[in-house]
């Protein structure tokens, strides 16, 4: 495990912000194993306790098969005597389960309790900054006013990178009550992403509580600051849970930018290309619509 780790960190990572991502991932990743490590431990020891009383049956057999049926208490008294070891040893068993199954749920009760006051604070501090989310969102909107086009041309990293761009002059970064906002959306999922006692079907289920306190507004804008930090593990994580769906835009042109940046599936081959999103200045480009921005920065039209 030691050299799998010191050749990735050789290999991936660059600098302070790529150690400090690659860290992140395999805390993850450890985690998910040590989830199932748990899980092979507790079917281990169920089948050990069984395996104790069959083999405690199994000598006996093979030592008293030719012997009669005994009429004398004391007899049987040695016998349930020698039977009782398999048996212990079964119950110590059984009681280690149940035992690990209710620290299990009382786990599993902390967490919700936990997760429900984190979205209870999460809903007051987005009330209380909807007038300034309500006007980044209306500035945002404007790009994608026009509801059908053809993208299918479109590269997913020069996507990414006007999506950065439209953020970037949109919302301001010493915003600092916006910023806590979305990095509080963070803090939340990567709380359901990484518990490792819930299971993918419990995961979901929260994910989907999740997107449905949370205004279309924000998530719509949470997007944009995802493609501004390039989190893309936390894009296609919220994408493939339905964060990204919004009120019958699956058809149109946001949700297939959407699908594109976060999955890459309309992503068409060619040569990479670093842009500085930070450099570009759109002020003068306010209200054009996407595919005006994508051709001007890229097609040169």
């Amino acid at each position: 495990v030691a050299q799998v780790l010191i050749n990735k960190v050789k290999s991936k990572c660059c600098g302070i912000k790529g150690l400090f991502y690659f860290v992140i991932n395999s805390v993850s990743e450890l985690r998910t194993i040590h989830a199932i490590l748990l899980i092979m431990k507790s079917r281990i020891i169920i089948l050990f306790g069984v395996f104790s009383l069959l083999v405690t049956i199994i000598i006996y057999v093979l030592f008293f098969y030719d012997v009669t049926i005994s009429d004398r208490t004391s007899d049987w008294g040695a016998f349930g005597s020698y039977i009782g070891i398999g048996i212990s040893v079964l119950s110590v068993t059984l009681i280690y389960i149940t035992y690990n199954e209710q620290r299990h749920s009382n786990e599993i009760e902390r967490f919700e309790l936990h997760l429900k006051t984190m979205l209870g604070t999460f809903s007051e501090l987005i009330e209380k900054k909807s007038a300034s989310l309500d006007r980044h969102y209306q500035l945002l909107s404007v790009h994608f006013l026009v509801p059908f086009y053809d993208i299918s041309n479109y590269d997913k990293q020069k996507t990414e990178n006007v999506c950065s761009c439209y953020f970037s002059n949109i919302v301001n970064t010493d915003d600092s009550d916006c910023i806590q906002l979305f990095k509080y959306m963070t803090l939340l999922i990567n709380e359901i992403k990484n518990k490792n006692s819930f299971k993918t079907l419990e995961k979901e289920e929260r994910m989907i509580e999740l997107s449905c306190i949370i205004p279309t507004q924000f998530r719509f804008l949470y997007f944009f600051w995802l493609t501004y930090n390039n989190d893309h593990p936390l894009l296609q994580y919220c994408y493939e849970n339905r964060m990204f769906f919004f009120d019958n835009d699956d058809e149109t042109i946001l949700g297939d930018i959407i699908k594109l940046v976060c999955t890459g599936t309309i992503n068409k081959k060619s040569s990479p290309v670093t842009i500085d999103a930070d450099s570009i200045e759109l002020e003068d480009y306010s209200k054009e619509t996407f595919d005006q921005t994508y051709n001007r920065l890229f097609n040169d039209k």
